[in-house]
Order: C-alpha cells, then structure tokens, then sequence
C-alpha cells in the first residue's frame, strides 16, 4: 500500500517551523554553556542535539498538529 505525502512544500514548512524556535533556543541557551569550546566542536554539539530534537520530538508533533493541513489535496 503507497501512501502519499504532503507537498515539498509544506513538508520544508514544517520543518522550518520547527527549527526555527530551536535555533533561538541553542543559541541562547545552549551556546553561552559551550562557549568556551572551539567552534567546530560546538556546531557539532549544537547540530546533533537539534537534529535529534528535530527528528524524533519537534517534527513528528507538528505533523500530528498539522495533519489536515498537510494531507489537503494529497491525492490517497
């Protein structure tokens, strides 16, 4: 059984919608914390936390919240 996706487009929103508020976040919170560290350790850092954060929380939440909008004229 295929199932379809939502838009490039509004899959990119999602996302966006959701990485935007964490990167504030790491960089207001999590950044000071890693100062001291030399920067590509700290993007390393920052980077992993947000892409789990992202993958397995943040993402998965909106496309629950977003449902309707996102699977409007998907053809199923």
């Amino acid at each position: 059984m295929k199932t379809s996706q939502p838009a490039r487009w509004k899959s990119a929103t999602v996302v966006w919608l959701g990485l935007f508020p964490l990167l504030l976040l790491a960089e207001n919170l999590i950044g000071p914390l890693l100062g001291g560290l030399p920067g590509p350790l700290r993007l390393a850092l920052v980077s992993a936390v947000l892409v789990l954060a992202m993958t397995y929380l943040v993402v998965p939440a909106l496309q629950r919240i977003l449902h309707n909008w996102l699977t409007t004229g998907v053809n199923k």
